[in-house]
């Protein structure tokens, strides 16, 4: 199956499961779960789920930050969609992500949680805002529908004060060929203006910028966004190119292009593994194209990071174009999650983990955020931090699957076996069959079901061999569930399928799990980065 047409078969389910939340919700799921699946924007059918967990050990005061409501912060919601309106499904994130990162980018000293469109309605009266906002931790909401009246369509805006649940300021556009930029533009300095009064002439500067003077390669830009959301990645690298083919000096695609790239190769996300050599020179040049167009741009020098970290570049040289990327846009949470999880692979811990509270605060529904911290509380034997942490991811996302992953092996280690393997089968049934099939083989082993957990692994096994490549996160799970079971053999031959090669991969073989395996010839050859051909 052709990468697109796989992309639009996932985006098509994400969507269509995020109508069916409410079918999840039955009297077996425990009052918990049933306010974590109501909070969450999709699910998928599945068994009742476990309920959060918690082991032995006090929670660190830092683990988990209290939600303090800011009294300049906004919450971009998505537009609700009329009837009519469907064929611009694409404006209802788009847009609203369009005005959270022009106004979080501009003016820093607005909070913006996360700069993209947040889940909720800000319609209903005044007592369903305030509570929305108190969820959210800000003292604005920004919401707004698309309409269709014959041939046009509006697109209607509302500005609600948290503190009455009324409505402060709305306003009605007409979306012409003209495109989004310039309705994004209006509403987000009207909006700006009425949370900090007056602007900076640099803030000015930035809110009235223009990335691309062609709307059309704006626009494509806005529909790649989109579908990288949706982790439709390769329909989001078609609009990112087709944005440059209209405007080829356009910083900003070319950057999210080297961005989604990274991406596709970092999870391995690819059809056919010679198509990794051309997507590698693409991230190089589009990031160094990026740069070299705009190098006041941060996300030109996030995408020079990521190119200088698949190049397997010193983590000096990335470091600096990340620090390059902080000086522009200090309060980024897109640039912090990634710079956070780049440290967690050169073990600097203390430092990550410092990097990633500060994305969190900035985006506190980021479960990936939330699951980087566990994992570093987990590595530090910090269980009870850790537990707290993935119960966090999970209720933020619940489609989440690492995060589910992650859970069964922390419960696993505290013999909360029932439990670890609902989690373990929670992450399968999301579609993380590496992560949880391997996770659910070694809660098999701690329960003695060696025939089961050989079962698991052999199918495992064989998976890995038909993929023929498998990313460094899903590699190292099946691997140290392989070691797990005496299996180094097919351990070997599942770490010698992890590609890329690069940073990730080279810290995945430090796991402590693979101490086993520091004298085999063929362990040697992978740390010294000559994988067998």
């Amino acid at each position: 199956m052709k990468g697109g047409t796989r992309d639009r078969m996932n985006a098509g389910t994400k969507r269509r499961s995020r109508r069916r939340v409410h079918q999840l919700i039955s009297s077996a799921v425990p009052p918990f779960l049933a306010a974590l699946l109501s909070s969450v924007a999709g699910a998928q059918r599945m068994s009742p789920l476990p309920p959060p967990c918690a082991v032995g050990g006090k929670v660190s005061d830092r683990a988990l930050a209290q939600a303090v409501r800011r009294p300049m912060s906004l919450a971009v919601l998505p537009l609700a969609v009329g009837a009519g309106a469907g064929a611009y499904l694409f404006l209802s994130d788009g847009l609203p992500n369009a005005i959270a990162a022009r106004i979080g980018g501009a003016i820093p000293r607005i909070y913006v949680p996360g700069r993209r469109a947040q889940r909720g309605r800000a319609g209903g009266d005044a007592a369903a805002v305030r509570k929305l906002a108190a969820e959210l931790g800000v003292s604005f909401l920004l919401g707004g529908d698309l309409s269709r009246s014959g041939s046009d369509l509006r697109v209607t805006f509302g500005l609600y004060d948290a503190a009455t649940g009324r409505r402060a300021w709305t306003r009605a556009f007409f979306y012409d060929s003209s495109g989004a930029l310039p309705i994004e533009q209006a509403v987000a300095i009207e909006v700006a203006s009425r949370i900090v009064g007056s602007f900076t002439d640099a803030e000015g500067q930035a809110l009235r910028r223009v990335p691309s003077a062609r709307h059309a390669a704006y626009e494509s830009m806005m529909r790649g966004d989109v579908f990288a959301g949706e982790l439709a990645r390769s329909l989001a690298a078609e609009a990112y190119r087709r944005a440059l083919r209209i405007d080829p000096r356009f910083a900003a695609a070319s950057a999210k292009l080297a961005l989604i790239d990274a991406d596709v190769l970092d999870e391995n996300d690819i059809e056919r593994s010679d198509q990794a050599p051309r997507l590698a020179r693409e991230v190089r040049i589009a990031s160094d194209r990026a740069i070299g167009l705009d190098p006041d741009l941060a996300i030109a020098w996030l995408a020079g990071a990521r190119a200088d970290m698949l190049a397997s570049n010193p983590p000096a040289v990335w470091s600096q174009a990340f620090e390059h990327a902080l000086a522009r846009d200090s309060t980024d949470p897109a640039i912090l999650t990634m710079y956070g999880r780049a440290l967690e692979q050169t073990d600097d811990r203390p430092r990550a983990r410092t990097v990633l509270e500060r994305a969190a605060r900035l985006d506190p529904s980021n479960a990936e955020l939330w699951t980087g911290l566990a994992e570093l509380a987990s590595a530090e034997g910090r269980d009870a931090d850790a537990c707290a942490l993935l119960n966090k991811a999970i209720l933020e996302d619940a489609l989440y699957a690492p995060a589910w992953a992650l859970r069964a092996l922390v419960r696993g280690r505290h013999d909360d076996l029932r439990f670890a393997w609902a989690d373990a089968e929670t992450a399968a049934r999301l579609g993380s069959t590496l992560l949880g099939e391997s996770a659910a083989a070694l809660i098999d082993l701690a329960a003695r079901d060696t025939v089961r957990a050989q079962e698991r692994l052999t199918i495992l096994w064989e998976d890995v061999r038909d993929r023929k490549s498998v990313s460094a996160h899903e590699g190292r799970a099946v691997a140290v569930a392989l070691l797990a079971a005496g299996q180094k053999s097919r351990a070997l031959d599942v770490l010698e399928s992890v590609r890329p090669l690069g940073p990730r991969y080279a810290a995945s073989l430090r796991d402590p799990s693979f101490d086993r395996l520091r004298n085999e010839p063929r362990f040697r050859a992978l740390v010294s980065n000559r994988p067998r051909s």
